[in-house]
């Protein structure tokens, strides 16, 4: 394909999306800040602002040149903090909608999971050897307990159970709210992601 034939499909894509896009603005000039949002939200679902202008089709770079513009109106109408605020709920709510997807998937449903038997056994095992050899109840519960924890870790990242590592997750994504922890949210999101193959779910839908 030479430069012409390059910068036809370009200007192609590019007329396109504008009378997409046009048809959502519905001409309107002077737009509130509600419908400057839900404008924003629907763009950045066309586009993908994780990829590389490389890795993007022409249809998607327009979307994403967009996107960029409504996001500075955006910033410009409701100030930073705001904007902060407003990206911070909109990338929760689209992490939500992401797992709703992904739980979904026929692929994540029909996994095979061996952690909570891993777990329970461990529980059982470690309360059985316990009490034999402590002959203490709530020492036998203890130590069941403790090994059943050790168990959780190990299903997580050794045997890569679902229930294990997207429940570690949830509860990290829990603890870094209440202590304001942005690496710990990350850490948990990842987990979480790992666990229901979010990542794949994301790259098929972008697709």
């Amino acid at each position: 394909m030479n430069f012409m034939e390059i910068t036809k499909a370009a200007k192609e894509a590019q007329d396109k999306v504008m009378r997409e896009y046009n048809t959502l603005a519905a001409g309107k000039e002077n737009i509130s800040v509600k419908e400057l949002y839900e404008l924003r939200r629907h763009v950045r679902q066309k586009t993908n602002l994780d990829k590389s202008s490389e890795e993007l089709s022409d249809e998607q770079k327009v979307w994403r040149e967009l996107y960029l513009k409504l996001d500075g109106a955006l910033e410009k109408a409701v100030g930073s903090a705001e904007k902060l605020k407003i990206d911070k709920l909109e990338n929760d709510l689209e992490l939500s909608r992401s797992i709703d997807r992904a739980l979904k998937n026929p692929d994540t449903k029909d996994k095979k999971d061996y952690g909570p038997y891993i777990i329970f056994l461990a529980l059982l095992l470690g309360s059985i050897v316990a009490g034999i050899i402590t002959r203490n109840i709530l020492l036998s519960i203890l130590y069941g307990t403790i090994l059943s924890v050790i168990a959780f870790f190990i299903s997580a990242f050794l045997f890569d159970s679902f229930l294990a590592k997207y429940n570690l997750g949830i509860f990290l994504l829990f603890i870094s709210k209440i202590i304001g922890s942005a690496s710990l949210f990350k850490f948990g999101e990842k987990l979480c992601s790992e666990a229901i193959g979010l990542d794949k779910i994301n790259k098929e839908s972008n697709q």
